[in-house]
């Protein structure tokens, strides 16, 4: 029962995390482009139609990103929607079983690289 409560702690503490790496990532983007500066290509009627047939050739031929709709989610999506409890849930489970086996496995490396050190090869 307490395992089952502790993992419960663990998983609000890691989602919580996760949602705070999201919002400096968010933060971070806006800051880079700044809050008041929307993409020239945003801009209603800031561009001919050369412009917008160049721009959908770009995204739909050559794969390249829609710098709006990058720019809008940005602006719009609120980092607690991106992180899924499936998502922490899953990422719990990894860190409360496999970190400590990294720990175990880095130990015995250690034990069998001074263990061999000692061991004289016989010719």
């Amino acid at each position: 029962m307490m395992m089952i409560v502790v993992f419960f702690i663990c998983c609000v503490w890691h989602w919580r995390h996760l949602h705070m790496v999201a919002e400096s990532r968010r933060h971070a983007q806006m800051m880079k482009r700044g809050f008041n500066n929307m993409p020239e290509e945003c801009k209603p009627g800031g561009h001919g139609d050369t412009r917008s047939l160049l721009d959908w050739l770009k995204i739909n031929l050559f794969g390249s990103p829609d710098v709006c709709e990058r720019y809008f989610e940005e602006l719009m999506v609120d980092p607690t929607q991106e992180i899924t409890p499936a998502m922490a849930i899953a990422e719990t489970l990894a860190k409360f079983f496999l970190q400590p086996l990294q720990h175990l496995g880095s130990e015995s490396a250690k034990l069998i690289t001074n263990f061999y050190s000692y061991c004289t090869a016989e010719s």
